[in-house]
């Protein structure tokens, strides 16, 4: 690994964020969440399947909104909720159930994405949870999944960079 490798990675995580922060800028959604950074590392660096990055953050968003529907519905997001509240449990209870239904599913689906899991507390603590974050998040994953695939095949990149 060189430092000639990291500038290629890093410029090349770089672009795949870029188009989704123009997206994000120019619609004010959450197409571009945290958990799409280390996303686009995977793809850029390690080169992981693009199904398992599809199907893993979809897993993981999934899991975490129906957590937080059936767990902390209406309840404050964790940094707004007071200390030792119970909107503040309710959140942590829907994370930890998340953090359980997301790891079965991956494994169900053989799409195991550790970048999901910092999806899987984005929504279910509150975050980004509404319905309009969830649907804007997997259009962003699909964006950045999409666009790595057709640079992959075009350029001007040559993912993966990994040794």
């Amino acid at each position: 690994m060189t430092w000639r490798a990291g500038l290629g990675v890093g410029t090349y995580v770089a672009f795949l964020l870029a188009v989704l922060g123009a997206l994000a800028w120019t619609t004010g959604t959450a197409i571009l969440l945290p958990s799409l950074g280390p996303s686009a590392y995977v793809l850029a660096a390690i080169d992981d399947q693009p199904r398992r990055v599809v199907v893993g953050q979809l897993v993981g968003v999934l899991a975490a909104f129906l957590a937080v529907l059936a767990l902390a519905s209406g309840a404050a997001p964790l940094l707004d909720a007071t200390p030792q509240s119970l909107a503040g449990l309710q959140r942590v209870a829907a994370a930890l159930a998340a953090t359980v239904a997301a790891t079965v599913a991956m494994y169900a689906t053989e799409s195991l994405h550790p970048p999901a899991y910092a999806t899987v507390l984005i929504v279910s603590l509150g975050i980004a949870d509404g319905f309009g974050d969830v649907v804007a998040f997997a259009v962003g994953v699909f964006v950045l999944v999409g666009t790595h695939v057709a640079v992959a095949r075009h350029g001007p990149w040559q993912p993966p960079y990994s040794p």
